[in-house]
C-alpha cells in the first residue's frame, strides 16, 4: 500500500501500519457480487439484463449464467434498489436503472 510520496517516488509499508482497523477488512464473495450488482447501474445508467450480465460478469470475473443474472435482478427490484423501465420503442425489451436517479424522493 502507498503510505506517502517524496517527490514522484512512491513510498509502500504495509497495510496494518497505515489503514486502520475498523477499514481493514475483505469482502465476502457475497457482499463483493452485491456491491458490483449495484455498481453495473452506476456505470450504465440504464441497461437490460444483457447489457447488466455482460458488465457484471466482466467485473467479477466469472461467468453468470441468466437464472443468475435474472435473480439478482429481481432480488434488486424486491428491495427497490433498481427501478424497472420500459421504452416506447422497446416495450418487449425492459431496462433497468437505479431508483435515485429516476424517481424523486
Amino acid at each position: 500500500m502507498t503510505h506517502s510520496r517524496r517527490r514522484f517516488e512512491r513510498l509502500y509499508d504495509l497495510s496494518e501500519r497505515i489503514v486502520p482497523s475498523q477499514y481493514d477488512w475483505v469482502a465476502t464473495e457475497d457482499e463483493a457480487d452485491a456491491y458490483f450488482a449495484l455498481r453495473a447501474f452506476q456505470e450504465l445508467n440504464i441497461a437490460s439484463l444483457r447489457e447488466w450480465r455482460a458488465w457484471f460478469m466482466l467485473n467479477i470475473k466469472r461467468k453468470v449464467s441468466f437464472e443468475e443474472a435474472q435473480a439478482r435482478l429481481d432480488a434488486l427490484l424486491s428491495v427497490g434498489k433498481i427501478v424497472n423501465i420500459t421504452l416506447q420503442d422497446h416495450p418487449k425489451n425492459p431496462r433497468y436503472g437505479v431508483r435515485r436517479r429516476f424517481i424523486p424522493p
